[in-house]
């Protein structure tokens, strides 16, 4: 950011992601073998940043992590990157979204994501001072606002008070996943 201000603001999740190559996936009650994990820090709002960021491009990130391991990687990780993790707030009492990609040897990945009441789904950021920010676009990914409804509400409430401002655009990324699959009516809405 420069002079308090950022050409885009990106809201929305945080992850460490656990990548496993291995070459089939293991039937039920099988075991597979694969080399070493790579950990790396996620979530779709966090890999934009670092892509804008990578780019050049002025980002502010507005997110959540917890105080746990996980939370302290991924943190570090984004300060590795170059970016400004003063918005990224840190919530003790939730643990830190993780998601566990399993690539096989065609490359096909399948996930199990550790999301369900993580720290970027309790969203509860100073709205008034990202709205400061003045930022040219507001970036926001869906899952940390359709899992979580305090993420929902901070979003509303920074969408609200940024109508008005001389902002030239909003994107929205939906990437709204369920564990049963499937999205409701609330979701949607």
């Amino acid at each position: 950011m420069r002079d308090g201000r950022a050409d885009v603001l990106v809201v929305g999740d945080s992850n460490v992601d656990v990548l496993i190559r291995c070459d089939r996936l293991p039937g039920v009650g099988q075991c597979a073998f694969a080399q070493s994990p790579a950990l790396e820090a996620g979530g779709s709002a966090a890999n934009v940043a670092v892509a804008l960021r990578r780019l050049e491009v002025d980002v502010a990130f507005a997110s959540a992590v917890g105080a746990d391991m996980w939370g302290r990687l991924h943190l570090r990780a984004l300060e590795a990157e170059g970016l400004d993790t003063r918005m990224v707030s840190v919530i003790p009492e939730c643990a830190t979204g993780a998601v566990v990609a399993i690539v096989d040897g065609s490359g096909e990945r399948t996930f199990l994501a550790c999301r369900l009441g993580c720290a970027d789904t309790h969203l509860k950021l100073d709205v008034q001072a990202m709205a400061a920010l003045r930022a040219k676009v507001l970036f926001v990914s869906g899952p940390a606002i359709a899992e979580g409804a305090e993420s929902y509400d901070t979003v509303l409430e920074l969408l609200a008070a940024s109508c008005g401002e001389p902002r030239s655009e909003v994107w929205f990324d939906p990437n709204v996943r369920s564990p049963d699959g499937q999205v409701g009516s609330a979701t949607r809405e």
